[in-house]
């Protein structure tokens, strides 16, 4: 694989990882505490967990499978972490 170019390249080096089926270099490209949701909307909290999550199907049902990702053409990537609660939203809502 090419030389890591920093973030801009993660989508190739996912995509790496995940057709070589090496789940080091899967692990490697995840923070301790990241968070990650799959297809089936099954969530991960923690590289350990996340990993821990996708050896059984790379062993099994994706073990022949390929990942091509598409990029968009960003200048920049905001990310905010929030969580809001209010008691309205927590309430069930009026039975009919």
């Amino acid at each position: 694989m090419a030389q890591d170019k920093g973030p801009t390249d993660i989508a190739a080096r996912f995509a790496d990882a995940w057709n070589r089926h090496d789940m080091a270099a899967f692990a490697s490209l995840f923070h301790a505490d990241a968070s990650f949701v799959n297809r089936f909307g099954t969530y991960w909290r923690g590289v350990e967990r996340i990993v821990a999550g996708h050896v059984p199907i790379h062993e099994t049902i994706y073990s022949d499978s390929t990942l091509i990702n598409a990029v968009a053409d960003v200048d920049a990537i905001a990310i905010r972490r929030s969580s809001t609660r209010s008691p309205t939203s927590m309430r069930s809502p009026p039975m009919p």
